[in-house]
């Protein structure tokens, strides 16, 4: 469920990430120097940050905790043989772990882990305490004492980086290549989205520590004449629809490539534009489907946890039963990208819309903004074409009128002041109002409508009545009009000041603001010529 407030549950979330990776530093140095020796654990079809992060830690323990004994448990494949890293095959059930300290990397269920069930459920003697580093933000299905889980770390191997950075650690060139390895591999050599600035920074820390950054990229980047082959053949048999490409490896298929496995092949699909999820699907000796799964602008860990795999949002992975079930994973990853592409179809239209409207509103302000200028101009002019002592007449007869309707407001105050005596006299012989009505208040708000109406005198009506003229004010007359109305129809409490008056005008009128403006205009035109 999405919460309302989308900023308050980020918010949640990056507190409690913060609470974690503080406990976690707080007490991780704790436990190592409180165990004799640690034992790392890595998962099943081990990669580059698993490996990298196992090992790299390994060494830094070596380094900075003298008489400590570490010791990286599980089956690296043979990954990576170009770099010396070689697990520790001779940790059996037996091994007395009472004082020793487990540390799991890059990994967060217990059936992925390499060894779970031997060291941690079979052995003779449990681990003293159990820690894990992991960034793929999966609640964990086994016991730890301290956990550090950030799936916005691009990879473990950054994490612990950032563990030997904030201890002040040395970083031996040894650990520091472990360690940049991991970044490298886990992030598409910092093509991933889930590369932040941060990611960089720990890098270049690596690196200054030595770690053998050419020759990491030598190798990740090198190629055969057979892997081009091979990654010929899977271009010119795979699947493709409009929004994904995939290619399902039959054992048949490895044994004719001379592979044992298909490890890396999904890389063959990358970078393919129009293509949002690319899989490859590669049969196992056990009988089994292993799946990969890579996209972009989409999701595809979910994908993968449906099927009972996991990952990172655009590098995922699975293990099937067998191959009947593609087709399905193949339905699902076409909905997934139909379903991302209507959406973003669905935001592109808005946008338009929204930048259409702020278009015609631009036009509109534009139109308003030129007619008003023009007519400001006619003001302009007018007033420099009509002679001082028409306007001294003018406001003469402003003035004239506006005595005219106090008096006439007076009378009709009197008046209302002697109806409103009678009608409460009226209003006390009546019986007494029904609860909540005021009977008083409602005969007063009709009054008071009746008397607004009657008193809505017009430009003529004024004119004609007391002063037998008319005023010709030629093609400027529907600039000002308006104007001179609200001038003289106004209550006397408003045209008695000028700063109530404006006001007045831009509460009450259609166009106030306008009407203001010329008013003003004209005013301060006959102060300057006055003086």
């Amino acid at each position: 469920m999405i919460p309302d407030n989308i900023d308050e549950e980020v918010k949640r979330i990056v507190e409690k990430r913060d609470k974690e990776r503080a406990n976690f530093l707080k007490y991780f140095v704790q436990l190592i120097e409180n165990h004799s020796s640690v034992f790392i654990f890595f998962h099943v079809n081990p990669d580059g940050d698993c490996l990298g992060a196992a090992f790299g830690l390994k060494e830094l323990i070596l380094t900075n905790f003298p008489g400590k004994k570490a010791y990286v448990v599980g089956d690296t494949g043979d990954q990576f043989d170009w770099l010396d890293m070689k697990p520790d095959l001779n940790i059996n059930i037996c091994t007395d772990f009472t004082d020793a300290l487990a540390v799991i990397v890059d990994v967060g269920n217990k059936d992925r882990v390499q060894g779970y069930v031997k060291y941690f459920e079979y052995s003779k003697t449990k681990f003293n305490a159990i820690a894990k580093v992991d960034h793929h933000g999966v609640v964990s299905d086994f016991a730890t004492e301290i956990s550090w889980d950030d799936p916005t770390y691009a990879a473990t191997c950054e994490q612990i980086m950032q563990i030997a950075d904030y201890y002040g650690w040395k970083v031996t060139p040894v650990a520091a290549t472990y360690l940049y390895l991991g970044m490298c591999t886990d992030s598409q050599r910092f093509l991933f989205d889930s590369v932040l600035p941060r990611s960089l920074i720990l890098a270049a820390k690596a690196w200054r520590a030595g770690a053998e950054k050419n020759l990491i990229h030598n190798k990740l980047t090198h190629r055969t004449w057979q892997s081009i082959c091979t990654s010929s053949y899977v271009l010119n048999h795979c699947t493709k629809s409009k929004n994904i490409i995939w290619i399902h490896l039959t054992q048949k298929d490895l044994n004719k490539l001379g592979l044992e496995e298909a490890k890396g092949l999904i890389n063959t699909f990358q970078n393919l534009e129009e293509y949002w999820i690319w899989m490859l699907f590669s049969d196992t000796p056990e009988g089994k489907v292993k799946c990969d799964f890579r996209s972009i602008n989409v999701t595809v860990r979910e994908l993968a946890i449906k099927y009972g795999g996991g990952g990172h949002p655009n590098a995922s992975g699975a293990l099937i039963a067998n191959a009947e079930i593609i087709k399905d994973i193949v339905a699902d990853a076409e909905e997934i990208v139909a379903k991302a592409k209507k959406a973003l179809e669905i935001q592109r239209k808005k946008e338009e819309d929204n930048l259409l409207k702020i278009k015609k509103t631009k036009e509109i302000e534009e139109t308003l903004l030129k007619d008003n200028l023009e007519l400001l101009s006619d003001v302009e002019k007018f007033i420099a074409a009509t002679p001082k002592e028409a306007w001294r007449e003018l406001d003469e007869l402003n003035k004239e009128t506006a005595q005219w309707v106090n008096e006439e407001w007076e009378k009709k105050r009197v008046e209302e002041e002697e109806k409103r005596k009678l009608e409460e006299e009226e209003v006390a012989k009546l019986a007494p109002p029904p609860s909540g009505e005021n009977a008083l208040d409602a005969l007063k708000r009709q009054r008071e409508q009746q008397i607004y109406l009657e008193n809505r005198l017009t430009l003529e009506e004024i004119y004609m009545n007391k002063t037998r003229k008319r005023l010709d004010f030629d093609k400027y007359e529907a600039v000002i009009k308006e104007s001179l109305i609200d001038l003289i129809t106004s209550n006397p409490k408003y045209s008695s000041d000028g700063i109530d008056f404006d006001n007045y005008l831009k509460q009450e009128k259609v166009g106030g603001e306008i009407a203001t403006g010329i008013v003003n205009t004209l005013v301060e035109k006959i102060k300057a010529e006055a003086s």
